[in-house]
């Protein structure tokens, strides 16, 4: 353990309690999964539209974020925390270039929606943002002019 500063993994603050254990290694195994199988779904679509480059942005946004998971269940035994910290810090970059991206993104798809398409977008913006808000990880939104606009419950709890 000296190669990692003499740092503890976390099941040792956990006291390796098993019931904490299962709960913290079995919720970031589902959540980490589950955001793998998003953008795997939705790579299906995007590689037959090049006019949503976005939506590749918001597919690494989704895939780090599972990473980030699974990188948890790794720093329950090693207390590799220096990678988690990068791991991290690519999933923040991303996720801050995403918000400032998709406003613009859905200002221009909405444009040319017709109703029932503009309802649809409607549901998939608030999946989306029930996907940010929920997200661990914390996400801020800035305006064109730099201004702080919008923050999720991660960020506000920072």
């Amino acid at each position: 353990m000296h190669h990692f500063g003499g740092l503890m993994p976390h099941g040792q603050c956990m006291l390796w309690s098993p019931g904490l254990l299962v709960l913290h290694v079995l919720s970031d195994l589902v959540i980490g999964l589950s955001y793998f199988a998003i953008p795997l779904s939705l790579w299906a679509v995007v590689r037959r539209d090049p006019e949503m480059r976005a939506m590749r942005l918001f597919m690494a946004f989704i895939f780090l974020c599972g990473l980030t998971h699974l990188w948890s269940i790794y720093t329950t035994w090693v207390p590799a925390y220096y990678l988690e910290g990068m791991f991290k810090a690519a999933t923040a970059i991303v996720s801050l270039w995403t918000a400032m991206v998709f406003p613009g993104v859905v200002k221009a798809y909405v444009k040319n929606q017709t109703r029932e398409e503009l309802e649809a977008t409607r549901r998939s913006l608030e999946a989306e943002k029930s996907v940010l808000e929920n997200a661990l990880e914390g996400v801020i939104r800035l305006d064109a002019e730099g201004n702080l606009s919008q923050v999720n419950g991660a960020f506000a709890r920072l």
